[in-house]
């Protein structure tokens, strides 16, 4: 059994709605991604890391709010996926490289709780994979 962490959208548009005051839950959880991150990079297992973009948006690639936040940053070596869509699943290709790489559990972290990480939880239990969901590892806003 292989485990990989999967880190969803840990982009800049986050850390300023947090900064901006929008009420969150889970304060702390960057801290507990990027120990996650570390982790699995000193135990050598593999790190994907899943990037929102759509173009128009504030989540664009390329834009500021696009960027990934530094506790989240990839390093050589490491997968990066963009989506458009919620699931990190949809039209990304994630299912095939997982497969390919042997993984068939995953830990996922990131944001946002409600959005994007339920989505792509449910998508991979369907697919057939085992997930750890830590919840203090998870940006959450008010819906």
């Amino acid at each position: 059994m292989t485990t990989a962490l999967l880190c969803i959208d840990m982009q800049m548009g986050m850390a300023e709605r947090i900064s901006s005051g929008r009420p969150f839950a889970n304060a702390g959880a960057e801290d507990r991604i990027a120990a996650l991150l570390a982790l699995f990079r000193a135990r050598g297992l593999p790190v994907v890391h899943v990037h929102h973009d759509e173009p128009g948006t504030p989540f664009a690639r390329g834009e500021p709010s696009g960027e990934v936040m530094p506790c989240a940053a990839p390093v050589p070596g490491e997968t990066v996926f963009w989506k458009s869509r919620s699931s990190a699943f949809a039209g990304t290709g994630l299912d095939a490289h997982l497969r390919q790489a042997g993984v068939d559990r995953l830990v996922i972290v990131g944001a946002v709780a409600a959005f994007c990480v339920t989505s792509t939880t449910r998508a991979a239990s369907d697919l057939g994979f085992k997930v750890i969901l830590p919840g203090d590892a998870l940006l959450a806003f008010d819906i």
